[in-house]
């Protein structure tokens, strides 16, 4: 059990530097290790809260075909953001996307796997969730009318 907190506060460590260090403008050693302090302090305040509240990551369920669906959707949802939406969106500015609630499976009820497929859905630039309440199906923004193949998979 100790191993796998371990494991879990490095992981939330590593991730946080990384997107710190990633984000700053110069690489002085004090702002580094400022936020490597940080980042440590909020990992293990992640992994407070997340046993506080009793939730676990889900071990089954997460469909890692979900990923090739995610990387295929970023690429063509961005061509087709550039090419098809872009010159429209500039031509006509009262065009706007529309809010459509999804349909999905009767399984969308664990937080886990909302919040999992949240990021997954919101992660392609053609779409993003903007609610998912508990027991009901998703609220998307669309710029595009049909709903792609990474949102298929995910709602499935």
């Amino acid at each position: 059990m100790a191993v796998r907190i371990v494991l879990e506060a490095g992981s939330w460590w590593v991730v946080l530097t990384a997107v710190w260090w990633a984000t700053l403008s110069s690489a002085a050693p004090d702002d580094m290790a400022i936020g490597a302090g940080a980042a440590a302090v909020a990992a293990v305040l992640a992994v407070a809260a997340r046993r506080i509240v009793g939730h676990h990551w889900p071990r089954a369920g997460l469909r890692w075909r979900v990923l090739a669906y995610l990387f295929v959707a970023l690429a063509a949802d961005t061509v087709r953001l550039f090419v098809v939406c872009l010159p429209r969106l500039v031509a006509d500015r009262s065009r706007d996307g529309r809010l459509a609630r999804a349909a999905v499976s009767p399984g969308g009820g664990n937080p886990s796997h909302r919040a999992a497929g949240t990021l997954l859905l919101s992660a392609a630039p053609l779409a993003y969730v903007v609610d998912w309440p508990d027991g009901r199906p998703p609220v998307l923004h669309r710029l595009g009318a049909d709903r792609g193949a990474l949102e298929r998979e995910v709602l499935r």
